[in-house]
Formats: structure tokens, C-alpha cells, sequence
């Protein structure tokens, strides 16, 4: 038993740093966020939840001065995943296992990513707003951010702006929609 109270003590650790982090997340997000007041933006929320069968679609802003990410659960990973390797490879292990988790942290956000464009596409499409617009976002947000390039995927938390439109237009496909308003080549 003694051999693994490093382990054990490093598993608690790691929990202990994840409640506190998500809770501490969740104060400061709702003390700093402010309901959405754009009166355009309130109308598709309202014609969204229509479309839902919701009453409303609450939506608040949160304004960031950088970008936000709760890493808990990659902190997690990397404690535990730490802990072990070190034992193994003693000054590299903590390295070895920080790569890994921000590999995962990496691959899982761009799965999440995926799957929330999927949702946004099917909402839109009920609401009568169709696809236009969602194409439009990720073609400026590639124009603004100039993330086209040449920085690896798997690398990347957020997939390629080309590729979440590639996305939709499967999905127009797959759902049997003619793609009104086509974006130009690149």
C-alpha cells in the first residue's frame, strides 16, 4: 500500500485541482457575464427557441481580454500522467506528460467543436435561417484569424475554418439542401 501513496496522493491532487477549477470557473463566469442585448441577435434566439419548442434561449456575453480555457481537466491528466511517467523517466516524465494531455485537450475540443457546428447547422436549418450564415462566420473568422495555415491539426484545439465549411456542406448534402448562398474559392 505504501508503494502507491505517491499515486494515490497525486489522483487526489489532481481531483481536488479539477472541483476547484470548474468551481472557480463557474463563479467567474457568472459574476462577469451579462445577458445579450443585440436586438438582431435576440430575434434568431427567439425564432431558435421557437423552433425548439423552448420558451427562450438565454444567452449571455462574456467579455474576455484573453482567451479562456478551463484547463482543469488537462491539469488533471497532466498530475496524474506526471506522476507515473516520472517515476519511470525522472525529469522528462512531467514534460512527456504535459504534451500528451495538451494533445488530448487538443483532440477532444476539436471533436467538441465538430459536434457543436452539427448542432448549430440543425438549429439554423429548423429555424428557417439555413446555412449561409454559418459558412459566412468561419470564412471571415479565417479571414480574421489567419489560422488557413501552417500550423499542424493536430496541434490545433479548433479545426480549420475550411474544414468546418467542408463540414456543413456535407452535411447540406446529407440532409438534401441546396446550398443557397455558395462561399467563392479560396
Amino acid at each position: 500500500m505504501l508503494k502507491l501513496t505517491p499515486i494515490l496522493l497525486a489522483v487526489l491532487y489532481a481531483v481536488a485541482m479539477y472541483l476547484f477549477s470548474a468551481w472557480r470557473t463557474a463563479r467567474q463566469l457568472d459574476a462577469q457575464s451579462t445577458p445579450l442585448a443585440d436586438a438582431p441577435l435576440r430575434r434568431l434566439c427567439m425564432q431558435m427557441a421557437a423552433a425548439t419548442g423552448l420558451p427562450e434561449i438565454r444567452v449571455h456575453v462574456y467579455e474576455v481580454a484573453r482567451r479562456m480555457i478551463d484547463f482543469s481537466g488537462q491539469n488533471a491528466i497532466r498530475v496524474v500522467l506526471g506522476g507515473v511517467l516520472n517515476r519511470i523517466l525522472p525529469g522528462l516524465g512531467g514534460w512527456l506528460a504535459g504534451f500528451v494531455a495538451t494533445l488530448l485537450a487538443a483532440r477532444l475540443s476539436r471533436q467538441d467543436e465538430y459536434e457543436a457546428d452539427a448542432y448549430a447547422s440543425a438549429l439554423l436549418v429548423k429555424a428557417g435561417i439555413g446555412l449561409a450564415p454559418q459558412k459566412s462566420l468561419f470564412a471571415k473568422l479565417e479571414g480574421l484569424t489567419g489560422m488557413g495555415g501552417a500550423m499542424p491539426a493536430w496541434l490545433m484545439s479548433h479545426p480549420k475554418s475550411a474544414e468546418r465549411i467542408k463540414a456543413i456542406e456535407a452535411r447540406e448534402r446529407q440532409w438534401g439542401l441546396a446550398s443557397a448562398h455558395p462561399l467563392p474559392e479560396r
